[in-house]
C-alpha cells in the first residue's frame, strides 16, 4: 500500500514516527491535517496504512522475536542449574523447569487446546415462544419430588 495515490508517503512516514504519542490517533489525525494540508478521511488513510506497516514489520519480526526469547530463556535455565545460591535448590530446578515449559510452548510442542462452544442463540431463534421457555425450564431447573420441574422453589407444570 505504501506509495498509493490517496495516502502521501511523507503522512504515513509522519504517521509512522508519531503512532504512539500521547495524543492517540485523534491527535495525530488532527496533527497530520494541520501539517499537511489535507482532509480527514486523508489523514485518518495515513494512519490507517501506517497501522498496517506496523502489523507486517510486526508479523515479520516474529521469527527474529522467537530466536531471542529462546537465547534468553536457555541463559535462565543455565543461570538456574549454576547459580551458587540456586544451584540444586528446588527454587532452581523451578525456574529451569519454568523456562523449559516456555521453550516447549515456543517451539509449539504443546498442542492448543481445543475448546467447542456450542451456539445456543440459533437454536433458541428457531423456536417458538413455549419451546423457549422449556427450554429454559431445562436448563436452569431442578425437579421436585413429583418430578416436576422446579425454579427457585417454584412448581413450573409443563402443559404437555
Amino acid at each position: 500500500m505504501m506509495g498509493s495515490k490517496k495516502n502521501d508517503p511523507l503522512r504515513v512516514e509522519f504517521a509512522l514516527s508519531r503512532i504512539e504519542g500521547i495524543n492517540g490517533d485523534a491527535g495525530l489525525i488532527n496533527e497530520i491535517m494541520e501539517r499537511f494540508g489535507c482532509g480527514k478521511k486523508a489523514a485518518v488513510g495515513s494512519v490507517k496504512e501506517a497501522y498496517e506497516l506496523l502489523a507486517e514489520e510486526s508479523k515479520a519480526m516474529i521469527p527474529f522475536r522467537k530466536i531471542r526469547m529462546r537465547m534468553s530463556l536457555e541463559k535462565l535455565i543455565i543461570k538456574s542449574m549454576t547459580n551458587s545460591e540456586k544451584k540444586g535448590t528446588t527454587h532452581g530446578y523451578a525456574i529451569a523447569i519454568k523456562a523449559m515449559q516456555e521453550l516447549c510452548k515456543i517451539d509449539g510442542l504443546y498442542a492448543p487446546e481445543i475448546v467447542e462452544v456450542e451456539d445456543k442463540r440459533k437454536k433458541v431463534e428457531n423456536m417458538t415462544p413455549e419451546e423457549q421457555r422449556r427450554e429454559i425450564a431445562g436448563l436452569v431447573a431442578k425437579r421436585d419430588a413429583a418430578g416436576l420441574p422446579k425454579i427457585d422453589g417454584l412448581a413450573v407444570l409443563d402443559k404437555n
